[in-house]
């Protein structure tokens, strides 16, 4: 993926490619669109000391092609599971509240990139027991990849 750091990309290369193919079904918030919309804006606009427009457009256009139910506020409210309480309840920051919440909601795994600082892995691996993964302790094709305690 263009905008993450190469170490990053290697291993969000076999995600990507079973997403492409369907060989998973995947759900995301969607936050997602817009987090992506924002890495890509800084690409385009040189934030990051780079001006690539064309290619920051092309990332973002091949995300809204990519097989992915998106899960809208409204389907990720209403219980404790909901964004806001695991934002307040669990310390979590609002966007990982949201990548959780739709993980819990869905009863489906949590892929994440790396260990976070603030601890959201451990959080999240504790709130849903068996479905949090790291691509940097188990690469994403691994038949049976070993959750997080």
């Amino acid at each position: 993926m263009f905008f993450e750091e190469e170490r990053f990309s290697a291993r969000a290369k076999g995600m990507l490619a079973q997403i492409e193919r369907r060989a998973v079904v995947t759900f995301a918030p969607d936050m997602l669109i817009y987090e992506f919309m924002n890495r890509a804006s800084e690409k385009a606009t040189g934030r990051d000391g780079k001006r690539d427009r064309e290619e920051a457009a092309g990332a973002y256009f091949a995300l809204l092609e990519l097989p992915i139910s998106y899960d809208n506020y409204g389907m990720l409210t209403g219980d404790k599971w909901d964004a806001w309480e695991l934002m307040t309840t669990h310390h979590l920051s609002a966007f990982d509240s949201w990548y959780l919440a739709c993980a819990i909601k869905r009863d489906a795994e949590l892929w994440i990139s790396h260990e976070h600082s603030d601890g959201f892995v451990e959080k999240a691996a504790r709130l849903h027991r068996g479905k949090v993964f790291t691509l940097e302790r188990s690469p994403f094709s691994q038949p049976d990849p070993v959750p997080l305690a």
